[in-house]
């Protein structure tokens, strides 16, 4: 029962302490590697909260892969980026 604006605050500061870890993008071992990212595998919710504020997408983390880079970039929209 969270705003959207208080809920994606939540979701920036989780972006900030538990990052992705990049080499784990090809192994199959669980959300935990996802980092702050697994709030999107929560609910309908969470998803479209994440997936709608472009500022959780802005760190660009090349390390991440090519496929991740693009998708990074599609969602970030037109803030300014972090790489």
């Amino acid at each position: 029962k969270l705003p959207l604006e208080v809920l994606t605050r939540v979701f920036r500061f989780s972006a900030l302490l538990e990052p992705p870890i990049p080499w784990a993008t090809n192994l199959m071992s669980g959300l935990s590697l996802l980092g702050w990212m697994k709030v999107t595998n929560v609910c309908r919710l969470w998803r479209q909260a994440a997936l709608g504020e472009p500022t959780l997408w802005a760190d660009l983390n090349l390390e991440l892969g090519r496929k991740w880079a693009t998708e990074l970039l599609a969602r970030s929209k037109s803030v300014p980026l972090i790489v």
